[in-house]
């Protein structure tokens, strides 16, 4: 598998002052910076080709990882390649070959779309002038509005012929669609999918919106408290992350080993107990039942309730 994107051990920690009240520690020492984890050991590897879906909650590290991923952060630990580049090394090289959309994007608001493309072709030598005037016109974009008018999904719209126009292998889109309606959102996030097919190229989208990256993504990354708790084709994931329903006249002294080994989340619910196992097997059924329960129930989930499901864990009693 050719990968665009691919890190190990990547570690980003950031230092800030402590507030007046925790200056002094009780040995009478002054603690001054306070160590913040943002990323902890991430491991990421992105096919090329791919829709790559990366995932969380906010403040979970998905801009920091994108922020490192562009050159704008420099890592405290561990390695980066992106399209075979090290992003401070050969950060002229890499910005070239990759475009970025951030969340709530800055632009040169005083400007028309075409005054803005004019403006950033230059630092570009792949700029292609009849793409950057198709998608101006397939987003149906005004071109005598300065930017400064354009609602905000326009702006949206904006940026990412901004980002697509010098022909990047790679777009990295960082909770660009945050904020836009859910028409809007669609729309935008089905057209990055057409134009990447169209031209072979890869696609990760960072987002804490997880049921519209369920509906275009085909990679999925799911990261949880600075840490990437798995990554896997969208499909494999959902064929692997099942949900038991368990009804037995009995509430069970413990799970088969089988199951148990590989539960992530289980919630008893009356009568029923509810098992989310990942790795599923019929085997689990088979073993369920042998340990008494009268119906064995497998339940699909949805990308948000397996994502819930992995980063809550742990046994809930309701």
């Amino acid at each position: 598998m050719e990968l665009a994107i691919e890190t190990h051990g990547l570690v980003k920690k950031f230092r800030s002052f402590r507030g007046l009240g925790s200056i002094l520690s009780p040995r009478g020492r002054f603690r001054l910076m306070r160590e913040t984890v943002a990323l902890d050991g991430i491991d990421l590897q992105v096919p090329r080709g791919s829709v790559y879906g990366l995932l969380g909650r906010n403040g979970a590290g998905k801009t920091t990882t994108v922020q490192l991923l562009m050159g704008l952060l420099e890592p405290t630990a561990g390695d980066i390649s992106v399209l075979g580049l090290h992003p401070l090394k050969q950060d002229v090289e890499l910005k070239r070959r990759v475009g970025h959309v951030a969340d709530g994007q800055k632009m040169y608001e005083f400007y028309t779309i075409e005054e803005l493309c004019d403006f950033a072709s230059v630092f570009y030598p792949s700029w292609n002038r009849k793409l950057q005037d198709e998608l101006i016109d397939r987003f149906d974009l005004p071109r005598d509005q300065r930017l400064a008018e354009f609602s905000r999904g326009m702006k949206a719209q904006a940026a990412l012929v901004l980002a697509l126009s010098h022909e990047p292998e790679l777009l990295l889109m960082d909770e660009s669609t945050s904020g836009l309606d859910a028409v809007i959102r669609r729309q935008f996030l089905e057209s990055i999918v057409e134009m990447s097919h169209e031209s072979h190229r890869t696609v990760v989208l960072s987002s804490h919106i997880i049921d519209d990256m369920e509906r275009v993504c085909d990679w999925v990354g799911l990261i949880h408290k600075g840490k990437l708790i798995i990554q896997s084709p969208l499909e494999d994931l959902k064929k692997s992350v099942k949900q038991l329903r368990v009804v037995s006249p009995h509430p069970m002294a413990s799970l088969p080993r089988a199951v148990s080994e590989h539960t992530v989340r289980l919630e008893q619910l009356n009568a029923e107990t509810l098992i989310t196992v990942k790795s599923f097997t019929r085997q689990m059924v088979d073993a369920l039942q042998a340990a008494g329960a009268t119906r064995v129930e497998v339940d699909d989930l949805s990308l948000e309730e397996i994502f819930v499901a992995l980063t809550t864990g742990a046994e809930r009693q309701r």
